[in-house]
């Protein structure tokens, strides 16, 4: 019987998609309202493309902007998990989905 070992590199839990939707969203305890756009989603994580004065250190949780935005969205409370440059301003930040 042939047994396979995930790799221990792959950070998927489930299948993602192009997304392509504007999110407003803030950090914990933070008043002003960021935005960037969701490149990839998937059922427990996303992956948000932002200009380089709303991105945030990994380990920041972060929330929709309002209740329509958390509808819209699907999640309530989410951690950035790694935030990477990809170009002069901009960043994309790797997002998992905590509820």
């Amino acid at each position: 019987m042939e047994t396979t070992t995930p790799n221990r590199k792959e950070r998927r839990y489930s299948e993602r998609w192009f997304s392509g939707k504007q999110i407003q969203w803030r950090i914990h305890r933070g008043r002003r309202v960021r935005e960037g756009r969701v490149t990839e989603r998937s059922l427990n994580g996303m992956a948000l493309a932002v200009a380089a004065p709303d991105a945030v250190e990994p380990g920041v949780f972060v929330f929709p902007a309002d209740d329509r935005s958390a509808q819209r969205h699907g999640f309530r409370t989410a951690v950035i998990c790694r935030a990477v440059e990809v170009g002069p301003g901009e960043r994309l930040l790797f997002v998992e989905i905590l509820s």
